[in-house]
């Protein structure tokens, strides 16, 4: 009898073995029987929803969410659905319900505000804003959805408080300054916008590109934010080619075409080969788009300058040609033509062509200095008009 006993911890162990994992296996077995479940009403609901019968896709998918709230695909088709039948508003409380099982669903969270944005509810909108800061307090992304949604509806002071709710939570300074320029620059500050922007591009260049985009797509004169964008960008005195290029770029587009030039020719410093040939020819097409025919002609004498091919070296003086003359900058026009003409063959009609188009001194002799004696200007001047028989004139040298 006394080997029968079994102390009181392995009773008790015993006893808590035989009830307690059953139960646990029954409790995962209950979970796999509701997915199984939901995923078959997702596709039910799927096949449903493609015949067009829309009821019954809802009651599968309304299922779906009561059996598993935070299955995400379920609140997206149920979304989908609802829309078709014209009760989209129907998907709120769903979406509540899920951000209760997963606060932090970023792509849920976006959803929603959306969601709330094209249905116009501006205070449950604002709502949840605040409501996704307060669990992601940190992220500087969550500002990032919250401000692109209000620009579009709220308005640029409600935008910029969540800026600089931003800035405070990251201590970031510079946060979301891009989006801060976008902010004042559509409501008309653009000199504020170009203070941002400046902020934007900071020390490494980051969104040079982006803000370049920016102000290049502004209707009219963007000269105002340009005068802020270049200050910060010249403000370095170890400024590097993507920089100078930049910088060459928006004083173009704010139509300081001799500012440009100067940019582009000290960015010339910093860059060879095809970078180099690269930039000239952009900035040569961008400049033609926006008439300014003399950065344009700049840059191809450039890109002429650095060339040794014969063939580009004609193609750009006939482009420069072309663009001298559209400017009214006859001297270019003709220096450039006369350099083509050198290039062609002797008696060739293109040759004779090339001569024709410098004009009334296309014939002259260039660069020829020689000297003339006093009693061969004497002569000379003693010539008259052959109306008069073009004899000599003794008398005009008193004259």
């Amino acid at each position: 009898m006394r080997r029968a006993r079994l102390p009181g911890g392995r009773v008790l162990w015993l006893v808590m073995a035989t009830v307690l994992v059953p139960a646990g296996l029954r409790g995962q077995q209950k979970q796999n029987d509701s997915d199984r479940e939901a995923a078959s009403l997702s596709r039910e609901a799927a096949i449903q929803e493609s015949a067009g019968n829309f009821a019954e896709a809802e009651k599968n998918l309304r299922r779906v969410v009561e059996i598993n709230p935070g299955r995400e695909s379920a609140v997206f088709s149920l979304e989908r659905v609802l829309r078709k039948e014209g009760k989209v508003e129907e998907i709120l409380p769903v979406i509540d319900r899920y951000l209760e099982v997963r606060p932090n669903g970023t792509a849920m969270r976006h959803f929603q505000l959306r969601l709330l944005s094209q249905m116009d509810s501006l205070s449950a909108l604002d709502r949840a804003a605040r409501d996704w800061i307060r669990h992601d307090a940190s992220s500087l992304e969550t500002y990032r959805v919250i401000v692109e949604v209000f620009q579009n509806s709220l308005g640029p002071d409600r935008t910029l408080s969540v800026i600089r709710q931003a800035r405070e939570a990251t201590g970031r300074p510079d946060a979301l300054a891009l989006e801060a320029g976008d902010v004042l620059s559509a409501s008309g500050d653009r000199s504020g916008a170009g203070r941002e922007w400046s902020r934007a591009i900071g020390k490494d260049d980051r969104n040079l590109p982006l803000v370049l985009q920016r102000v290049e797509a502004l209707s009219g004169n963007p000269r105002e934010i340009v005068g802020a964008l270049l200050q910060g960008l010249e403000r370095d005195d170890a400024a590097g080619a993507a920089r100078l290029q930049g910088a060459a770029r928006l004083a173009l587009a704010a139509g300081l075409t001799h500012r440009a030039v100067e940019l582009a020719d000290a960015a010339l410093d910093h860059t060879d080969g095809t970078a180099r040939t690269g930039f000239l020819v952009a900035l040569g097409q961008r400049a033609e788009q926006r008439g300014a025919s003399t950065v344009a002609i700049w840059a191809y004498q450039r890109i002429r300058e650095y060339s040794s091919d014969p063939d580009e070296r004609a193609a750009l003086d006939q482009q420069i040609a072309e663009l001298a003359l559209a400017a009214g900058d006859t001297a270019v026009a003709m220096e450039a033509r006369s350099r083509l003409a050198s290039t062609l063959p002797e008696g060739s009609p293109e040759r004779r062509r090339a001569m024709e188009a410098k004009g009334p001194g296309a014939w002259q002799p260039a660069q020829r200095e020689r000297p003339v004696s006093a009693a061969l200007k004497a002569y000379a001047a003693m010539t008259t008009s052959a109306a008069q028989g073009a004899v000599r004139d003794v008398g005009q040298l008193e004259r």
